[in-house]
């Protein structure tokens, strides 16, 4: 194994794996308006701006210091807070996924009115899986 030089020596693959080979994208993250969901979608965004990419939340109005553009649409989630708290089980459950199918199909017919306020489009999009659950 001596004969082959290491991953950091070959400057073929470094070069490959280089900023200045990479392409960079833009990346939209979609997420509700709550710490357990903007929290690690704001720690992946900053990992990939690092990376030389660009990040943008849509839907967001605050992403944790990062880009974001706010939505058109009322924040359930957080309107809803002070009820759901008060139930429990399967009520909670019920409330909730009535929340989030309502802010889902608001988002999904909004979504191309917020794409349009965009200077630069994203790639592609990452949402927070629950708003699909």
């Amino acid at each position: 194994m001596e004969n082959f030089p290491s991953f950091a020596e070959d400057r073929h693959n470094a070069f490959l794996f280089s900023p200045l080979f990479c392409l960079t994208m833009r990346i939209g993250f979609i997420c509700p308006n709550l710490p357990g969901h903007v929290n690690p979608m704001s720690a992946l965004a900053r990992h990939l701006q690092a990376r030389g990419h660009d990040v943008v939340f849509l839907y967001s109005s605050s992403a944790n210091g990062l880009p974001c553009i706010p939505g058109d649409i009322r924040d359930d989630m957080n309107a809803n807070r002070p009820e759901m708290s008060q139930l429990e089980g399967k009520e909670a459950l019920a409330f909730y996924c009535g929340v989030a199918a309502k802010e889902t199909e608001a988002i999904f017919k909004s979504l191309p009115r917020i794409l349009e306020r965009l200077e630069s489009k994203p790639s592609f999009l990452i949402q927070s899986n629950s708003l699909l659950n």
